[in-house]
C-alpha cells in the first residue's frame, strides 16, 4: 500500500471490525489534537463527507 491508500471491507449491517492505522509526525512539529476520518458503507466517495473520529495530542512518550 502507498501513501494515503486504504484497503475497502465489506462489513455487513450489524458487524463490527476493529481495525489499525499507523502514521508519523515528524520531530519538531506542534501537534495539537486532530481528527482520523475514514469511508463508511454509507459514504464512501467523497472524503469531505468521511465520518471523523477525535485524536487526543500526543503526550511526548515514546
Amino acid at each position: 500500500m502507498g501513501e494515503g491508500e486504504f484497503v475497502p471491507s465489506d462489513v455487513a449491517a450489524g458487524e463490527t471490525r476493529a481495525g489499525q492505522i499507523g502514521f508519523q509526525i515528524a520531530d519538531g512539529i506542534e501537534v495539537t489534537d486532530f481528527e482520523l476520518c475514514a469511508p463508511t458503507a454509507e459514504e464512501d466517495s467523497d472524503p469531505e463527507k468521511y465520518p471523523c473520529t477525535p485524536v487526543k495530542a500526543p503526550d511526548g512518550l515514546r
